[in-house]
């Protein structure tokens, strides 16, 4: 049985399995010749690692608190910014009373969303195509929807093929008229699914494609046996009103703190 939602403990579930999901991801990365632009370093339950133009920091409560002098360090040492991401619980209030001490502030956030995929009832989706693995055309389509540059393309392929080699995965391609157009991934953590890695080519957005992902991969929870998907997204985003269309409801946030 999993946590009651909306309290403080379904909160940390949320935040565990994304972390968790992360720590695999940035592990991998790294291992595969990524430590040149990217780090990743554990500090107990918390998990550093780099994010584009930010090094980010999940999972921070108040027992691994003397790690933010560290995280600043690095952070400057890889010329990011740092961003540290804090749940709503109670225990966290002396998480933001440091943070504040230490020149943070908070600038976005993001909604942690849930579902019992048995309890949604996904449309069929028969364009979809179920992969056995990340073939060249899903890896294509991950980097070009998330808009890598072309030149850097060659670069960051390997690092991608290695996130999905490594891990539970169900990964699913959208084709339009024969073309690949859109992904999406089912990531297993801890028997829980978390949805993941959707994007799609710029000149196929606007076609409903992930909302045929989302009903495919809750579809895969259910079918598995899961009783818990989650994901997150930006408040008002598409993304947020697609997994909403998909049965998905807001279980939490996480605030991003930056300096």
């Amino acid at each position: 049985m999993h946590p009651l939602p909306g309290t403080d403990e379904f909160t940390r579930l949320l935040e565990r399995v994304r972390t968790r999901h992360y720590r695999q991801i940035a592990r991998v990365v790294v291992a595969a010749g990524g430590a040149r632009r990217q780090f990743a370093v554990e500090y107990g339950e918390a998990l550093a690692w780099s994010q584009g133009t930010y090094a980010r920091l999940m999972s921070l409560h108040p027992p691994d608190l003397g790690c933010l002098d560290d995280f600043g360090e690095q952070a400057r040492a890889s010329g990011l910014t740092p961003c540290v991401d804090v749940a709503p619980t109670l225990d966290n209030e002396t998480v933001v009373d440091a943070l504040q001490q230490a020149g943070y502030r908070m600038r976005r956030w993001l909604v942690q969303l849930w579902a019992d995929p048995r309890e949604c009832r996904p449309n069929p989706t028969p364009a979809l195509e179920r992969l056995d693995g990340a073939t060249g055309e899903f890896v294509d389509v991950f980097l070009r929807g998330y808009e890598v540059p072309d030149d850097e393309i060659d670069e960051e392929r390997p690092l991608a093929e290695a996130r999905f080699a490594t891990g539970d995965w169900r990964l699913w391609l959208a084709r339009v008229d024969g073309r690949p157009a859109a992904a999406g991934a089912l990531a297993i953590v801890d028997g829980v699914g978390r949805l993941a890695n959707a994007c799609t080519l710029p000149e196929y957005r606007g076609r409903g494609l992930q909302t045929q992902l989302l009903h495919a991969r809750i579809r895969q929870a259910a079918e598995e046996g899961l009783t818990l998907v989650v994901s997150d997204a930006r408040p008002g985003s598409v993304s947020l009103r697609n997994m909403a269309r998909a049965g998905l409801r807001p279980g939490s946030q996480l605030t991003a703190w930056e300096r």
